[in-house]
């Protein structure tokens, strides 16, 4: 795109804004129609740079933008059980390896029932007793196992408030959850009470079930992909003529997200991802001699350090609420990866005029681009 917008002298940026598909239209026919605005996302990084009021002696800035369909699968289980404590315990086969998929579940569930968070506990995935999932990736843990969350802690809300009006013979309608049991409009009933007065016992427990299939949604969920992931991204680096060695002193990543379930999560996976991106631009990449590794060691195989992150970083979330999950929640993470290499590229490119096209652009890529420039 830069190369093009460079071609007839037009600026990079403007280019891109006249030609991208508009919210809506389809880049694929037989995949679904975009559901994001990527201008939004190329004015929300370039504002934060806009913003910054001290900047580099020497600004070199590159932009790209990007939009993946991730997997579709919308199969998934999930269990809630609410117990005379008020405690809950949530069942998922969504494995927790890093992501906060989990933590976000808790969240769906807590939000769900109006109870506070320190409630609930995501208990440990064992797929011998927890309900069928199909798969832990692809970004869609909070949008199509959090739906089935959703849906079991409505089910879980569902019984306790029938419950109380069966028992009590009040009209359902009057009923609603509150933190810690049930309002009637003129007082509130603790679960204890509930399940005593019910069952006659100082215990006992709802078991709500949540199910996601193709079907649901009346098939809505059906549709590939079941959301676009995406991501703009903005860098600003600094090159050592004399070594070829580039610096990212500020970095602006934007997502569509729908609705963050957990903000300080999704900003981590969306800087996490960030890096990973980082890494393969300058500085991942494998050594083969007579077909066999001879770098894949952690001594070895360079990856990014904490002090190879760009100081200034700004994370923008954009949230619409017009996502699939629960609350409009988009899948996200795995986007802000994409737009890395070609930004950094980009700024190498309309600054020092060298077009690097393979990844890793090491200092000697780059020393030997310059020399071949000067």
């Amino acid at each position: 795109m830069d190369n093009v917008a460079a071609a007839i002298g037009m600026d990079p940026s403007e280019f891109r804004l006249l030609n991208l598909a508009s919210r809506g239209e389809r880049i694929r026919p037989d995949l679904r129609a975009l559901d994001m605005d990527m201008s939004e996302l190329i004015g929300r990084v370039t504002q934060s740079f806009a913003s910054e009021v001290k900047a580099s002696n020497r600004q070199a800035c590159g932009l790209a933008v990007a939009a993946t369909d991730p997997a579709n699968t919308p199969i998934s289980n999930a269990i809630v059980r609410l117990k005379i404590d008020g405690s809950i315990l949530v069942s998922v086969s969504s494995i927790e390896v890093g992501q906060g998929a989990h933590a976000a579940m808790a969240r769906i569930a807590s939000q769900t029932l109006k109870q506070p968070a320190s409630a609930v506990t995501v208990l440990r995935t064992d797929t011998a007793v927890a309900p069928y999932d199909w798969g832990t990736g692809a970004s869609r843990s909070t949008v199509v196992v959090g739906l089935s969350v959703e849906n079991a802690a409505i089910d879980a809300a569902d019984q306790i408030l029938e419950m109380v009006a069966d028992v009590w013979e009040l009209p359902r309608e009057n009923l609603s959850l509150v933190e810690g049991g049930v309002s009637t409009g003129s007082e509130v009933l603790t679960f204890h009470q509930i399940f005593h007065r019910t069952l006659g016992v100082d215990s006992g427990e709802v078991i709500g079930r949540g199910a996601i299939t193709p079907r649901s949604k009346k098939g809505a969920l059906a549709e590939s992909p079941l959301f676009w992931e995406t991501s703009a991204g903005l860098a600003e680096i600094v090159v050592d003529e004399g070594t070829g060695e580039i610096r990212v002193p500020r970095y602006a990543s934007a997502a569509d997200v729908g609705r963050a379930i957990n903000r300080v999560a999704a900003e981590g996976q969306d800087e996490g991802a960030a890096i990973m991106g980082l890494g393969h631009a300058l500085y991942e990449v494998l050594e083969f001699e007579d077909g066999q590794p001879i770098n894949a060691t952690p001594i070895d195989y360079s990856i990014p350090r904490i002090s190879d992150v760009p100081p200034v970083f700004d994370t923008i979330l954009v949230e619409n609420g017009d996502g699939p999950g629960p609350g409009g929640a988009k899948g996200m993470g795995e986007g802000a990866i994409l737009p890395v290499a070609p930004a950094i590229a980009n700024a190498l490119f309309s600054t020092y005029g060298i077009r690097i096209t393979e990844l890793p652009m090491t200092p000697e890529k780059v020393w030997r681009a310059l020399q071949k420039r000067n």
